[in-house]
């Protein structure tokens, strides 16, 4: 029992700061989005360019990156990939702070997206190394709900701490890359203490990291659930981080409502799924069941985004948001069934998989939207209709999701295998 709570204690720490950096690099996934109109009129960027740097060029690399960190993670431990992985962000705050084109800015969020790349993934690893695994939705679950306090303060908080100091974008990124040095000094002194870097019993990550790579990532990247589920992930979350990131405090201004009015309604939509994320993983654990919990978020988050798209109420449009930012946090049960579908070797990887499909769908959808509405853009300013418009690739996403979760999920308890056998 001592030995047991000395784990949960030491664990604690290490998945703390791991939550912490988290927190960190999801803020500065989506703060750009907080400050879309003065940076793309600084950087003379139209919506499609905006695009570009704040989701394609950062998804990109957070993307293709994350089968990598996974073997990394299993070969050379926690601390050297997340102090990496936290530098990178401060770095690419800096450079993003001193951008003066659209190439610079490009390359800065590419640095941003490097060093994010590693969150989740370290998160993900400390649960599954450091905590008990009896609840491992749950884990999971709050810590997706603590790390979205990132975006929550990147919107409406963030929008109005920059009009009372009267903070330009600049100042804000500078900012957020003294914070990352001031987490990074965190981290180091925690991770050093000596009994942080004894392994506990609960896991194998010797007998792991003496597996060929090349074995593990066959294995991994050749199995079908593995990407399917991340394709339901990627479909199910675009929604709520694609408004934060891109166009969504423009669409809601042209509804009439105030531009901190459109930044707390964002605000709203990650509180939501703060609130999603533990609870839909608590009652996956609890009925025993993913398929019936997995298609009713899917089919609210559907109906939700119908509501949110052709609403100009007030509150229709803020409950419709809350209820597509809880509903998103079905992604959380994506995490977990691919965790157990596989083998411990190949978890790590499987996650990546999970996490580079995620990012795949962000950076191939929010240019493709944003290719839509340049080409009404050429046509005049853009009009309520035209975004209406575009957003039906987001309703495809919605139905998608709820494809796969038909075709594909098992109606098995959440303890077993219960996506698509490899």
């Amino acid at each position: 029992m001592s030995f047991m709570r000395r784990i949960n204690n030491i664990g604690f720490f290490v998945w703390l700061v791991c939550v912490t950096f988290f927190l960190y690099e999801y803020f500065l996934r989506t703060v750009v989005g907080t400050f879309q109109i003065p940076i793309a009129n600084i950087l003379q960027l139209d919506v499609l360019k905006f695009a570009l740097i704040s989701s394609t060029a950062y998804s990109l690399i957070f993307g293709f990156t994350q089968i990598p960190i996974g073997v990394f993670l299993d070969k050379y431990g926690l601390k050297p990939v997340l102090l990496l992985g936290i530098l990178t962000c401060a770095l690419g705050s800096v450079c993003f702070a001193i951008s003066n084109s659209f190439e610079s800015a490009v390359a800065s969020r590419v640095l941003m997206g490097f060093g994010s790349a590693f969150g989740y993934l370290c998160v993900l690893n400390a649960i599954y190394e450091w905590l008990p695994r009896s609840h491992t939705g749950f884990y999971i679950g709050i810590s997706q709900g603590i790390g979205t306090l990132g975006p929550i303060l990147a919107a409406g908080p963030m929008a109005s701490a920059s009009i009372m100091y009267a903070a330009s974008w600049r100042e804000v990124f500078l900012l957020l890359a003294l914070l990352g040095v001031a987490i990074a000094l965190m981290a180091n002194s925690l991770l050093n203490q000596k009994k942080l870097q004894q392994k506990p019993k609960i896991s194998t990550p010797d007998k792991v990291s003496r597996q060929p790579i090349k074995s593990i990532l066959k294995s991994a990247l050749t199995r079908r659930n593995a990407w399917m589920i991340g394709l339901f992930c990627g479909c199910n979350y675009f929604t709520i981080e694609y408004m934060a990131q891109n166009n969504g405090m423009n669409f809601l201004m042209l509804k009439g409502f105030s531009e901190s009015t459109a930044a707390y309604i964002i605000s709203l939509g990650w509180i939501g799924f703060a609130i999603g994320c533990p609870i839909i993983g608590w009652l996956s654990d609890t009925l025993g069941s993913r398929k019936n919990v997995l298609l009713a978020a899917s089919l609210l988050c559907l109906s939700s985004a119908i509501i949110f798209i052709y609403s100009n109420t007030l509150l229709l449009v803020a409950i419709s948001f809350i209820a597509i930012g809880f509903c998103c946090g079905a992604q959380t049960l994506g995490y977990a069934a691919a965790a157990e579908s596989v083998s411990e070797k190949e978890r790590a990887v499987a996650l990546g998989v999970v996490n580079a499909s995620v990012a795949m769908v962000m950076a191939a959808t929010a240019p493709l939207i944003g290719w839509v509405l340049r080409h009404y853009e050429k046509l005049g300013p853009l009009r309520l209709q035209d975004y209406q418009h575009a957003f039906w690739v987001i309703i495809g996403l919605m139905t998608a999701s709820v494809a796969i979760v038909i075709m594909e999920v098992k109606n098995e308890t959440a303890t077993e295998e219960a996506l698509i056998p490899a």
